[in-house]
């Protein structure tokens, strides 16, 4: 799980330099009122939340999923953000691992990361993150990021989209 945590942390991190054509640069919840932002691929679909706190969806074509949501920065908003990933582990993957809780900087800002593998339904294998972020309005960004085993084309485009994550 070391060896996971390292290269999946290396690699999410690494590509500052690198940017991806880029179709739309995402502000959430609003591009106007907007906790923090993202740019990426026109070739990736992007499924917007209903309501503010919903999960927006960008998806790859090689079927890398990346959510991304804010949460309040309150202890019992973080607990139950914690408690509904943990459900939804458990509810859609097998043979769940999860790594320690990591803390690092995301766009120079404090975070925390815990990365997993598992099996889906089709008896695949996936690996995925977790991050929390702590943002400056007081809230929280909550980003998860799931990709098939073996899938750098959609590993290297989700690493850039992380890597163009900032506040306004």
């Amino acid at each position: 799980m070391k060896s996971l945590f390292l290269a999946v942390s290396v690699f999410a991190f690494s590509l500052l330099g690198s940017h991806a054509a880029t179709a739309e640069t995402l502000g959430y919840p609003s591009a106007d009122k907007a906790s923090f932002a993202i740019d990426y691929p026109d070739d990736w679909e992007m499924e917007p939340g209903e309501n503010i706190g919903d999960y927006v969806t960008l998806t790859s074509p090689t079927g890398v999923s990346l959510q991304l949501r804010t949460i309040p920065g309150t202890d019992t908003a973080i607990d139950e953000a914690v408690e509904e990933s943990s459900k939804f582990l458990r509810e859609t993957f097998t043979d769940v691992e999860m790594g320690d809780v990591k803390e690092i900087q995301a766009g120079g800002l404090n975070a925390s990361l815990v990365l997993g593998t598992g099996t889906d339904s089709d008896k695949q294998s996936i690996n995925f993150a977790i991050y929390l972020i702590a943002l400056p309005d007081g809230t929280m960004a909550d980003i998860w990021y799931a990709a098939f085993k073996g899938d750098t084309k959609g590993g290297k485009a989700a690493a850039e989209i992380l890597n163009s994550f900032r506040t306004p």
